[in-house]
């Protein structure tokens, strides 16, 4: 979003990022907790860097879409595994999970 936008930023963690969720994935598959959380602690953090330096330059942003975009995943890393405006996919945010039963029904 940021190189759409045509933004410089500081870090942008490419190359960490996705090799941190492919360790994490195989934290998961072994059942290794600790590890996992700590994993996740770190993209968190990283998500966390990039989004305040967005934020900083948002003003140059003319682009309405794009300012939205950066909205919904302002709410990424704040929510809870019980919310219930959870963001399940970042390319439809109104989107909800139904994994058995009802609509209306916690799963």
């Amino acid at each position: 979003m940021a190189q759409e936008a045509g933004l410089k930023l500081r870090q942008s963690h490419a190359r960490l990022g996705p090799r941190l969720v492919a360790q994490v994935s195989r934290y998961t598959h072994a059942r290794q907790f600790k590890r996992i959380r700590k994993g996740l602690r770190r993209l968190k953090g990283y998500t966390g860097r990039v989004m305040r330096d967005i934020q900083r330059q948002v003003d140059a942003i003319t682009d309405s879409a794009l300012r939205e975009k950066i909205a919904v995943v302002n709410r990424l890393p704040r929510q809870k595994p019980k919310n219930k405006r959870k963001l399940h996919a970042l390319h439809e945010p109104d989107v909800d999970c139904i994994s058995k039963g009802k609509a209306r029904k916690r799963y």
